[in-house]
């Protein structure tokens, strides 16, 4: 029995495409007509497995999948019947052609782990080692539970962090185009009523920069699209994106938050790493990499350094100078006592409890502080523009 990709129309003539098992086309025709789907192309999934490019999946695609995965596999279902029906399902056209190219490694006898890293830059190399692991030893449907509360504990930070940068996003926003407005339409208007007057100091900045705003708003265009194009081209340099991903962690408030954040991430994908029995420098080599961030993964590699050394993990983590104290104190009560993947999952739901409270406290001091921001902004446009009428009308009396 072999694996066939299909495409198809209903009686409504709405087009079907998918793949399903038949001993030849002829049986396949059939089976699809019995669903009331006339078939008209049918391609040897076999024969034809050249994979397109895909872009990378997202957390909640993922988060998804192993649902689904872990649901159909504890429930007895075969690996390439549950691969089927994610397929059918899935409501996300990327991830039903990510499913189906993994149907068809599936299908022509390759692991689901080698067709995930067959696919590149899709899967995370964490998930397709987890899965790797899980296929090695039998447990795949207990690796994709694990799997799944570890992408939905990510998601569920990353919604929280995007959350929270909502409302200073959307008063920045407004800010910015209300002062352009201002500038551009409300206060030239009182450009002439200004002229032959002694103007006050703010009157003469807001004229200048209502001015400078007026005449070359194209040179500011075009400006801000070449600052884009560029900051785009200097993040594929590893040297400059290495230093920004250094700043970030610096900044004052939002970088504690990411440390937070990155920490909680860290502690979690370990201990899922170390309870499956992998060796510890390769969790800190994979774990690494699920960060994100590249100062940290470049910090990391001198811990396996360490690691290779014989130094104890709490000491190489304390030495890169990332990870606060309590972490480090926590890793290394569980080294002590043998316990180090339980030491690991406690700091990783810590962690995550105390980024949650972060972010809340971020946002709590963030709305207020744009509010005076934006009001000490429009204050200060509307001093500018009204002084010179005060003047003149104390003049007059």
């Amino acid at each position: 029995m072999g694996a066939y990709r299909y495409k198809a129309k209903t009686i409504d003539n709405k087009t079907v495409k998918g793949i399903l098992e038949a001993n030849g086309k002829e049986e396949l025709i059939k089976k699809l007509k019995l669903k009331g789907l006339y078939c008209y192309k049918v391609v040897d999934a076999e024969k034809n497995h050249s994979y397109s490019k895909r872009k990378k999946i997202g957390t909640k695609d993922l988060a998804d999948f192993c649902y689904k995965m872990s649901t159909l596999l504890k429930s007895g279902v075969s690996l390439s019947n549950a691969l089927s029906m994610i397929y059918e399902s899935s409501g996300s056209k990327q991830l039903k052609a990510i499913v189906m190219d993994l149907y068809e490694g599936v299908q022509r006898g390759q692991s689901l782990s080698s067709t995930m890293k067959e696919i590149k830059d899709v899967f995370p190399p964490f998930l397709a080692y987890m899965i790797e692991i899980g296929e090695t030893s039998g447990s795949l449907d207990t690796i994709m539970v694990s799997m799944y509360k570890y992408y939905e504990g990510e998601l569920r930070t990353s919604n929280k962090l995007k959350t929270a940068m909502i409302y200073p996003a959307i008063l920045i926003t407004v800010t910015i185009i209300s002062i352009t407005f201002i500038l551009t339409a409300v206060f030239p208007q009182f450009v002439n009523f200004y002229q032959g007057m002694e103007l006050p100091l703010p009157t003469r900045m807001l004229l200048a920069v209502s001015g400078f705003l007026t005449g070359w708003w194209r040179l500011l265009l075009l400006a801000a699209v070449i600052l884009v194009i560029l900051w785009l081209f200097m993040m594929t340099i590893p040297s400059f994106k290495m230093k920004i991903h250094k700043m970030k962690l610096e900044i004052p408030i939002f970088g504690k938050l990411l440390k937070t954040v990155y920490t909680s991430k860290f502690s979690t994908a370990f201990s899922i790493l170390y309870a499956s029995g992998v060796s510890i420098i390769t969790c800190v080599e994979l774990v690494s990499k699920v960060l994100s961030n590249l100062y940290m993964e470049n910090k990391l590699k001198s811990v396996t350094e360490g690691l290779e050394k014989g130094i104890m993990v709490s000491k190489s983590l304390e030495g890169i100078n990332i990870f606060d104290k309590l972490f480090t104190s926590m890793v290394m009560v569980g080294e002590e006592s043998g316990t180090l993947d339980e030491a690991l999952k406690d700091a990783g739901i810590y962690y995550e409890k105390e980024a949650d409270s972060a972010i809340t406290k971020m946002v709590a001091l963030t709305e207020p502080m744009m509010i005076v921001v934006l009001a000490i902004v429009i204050g200060f446009i509307i001093i500018a523009i009204m002084m010179p009428i005060f003047r003149m009308y104390s003049q007059i009396k």
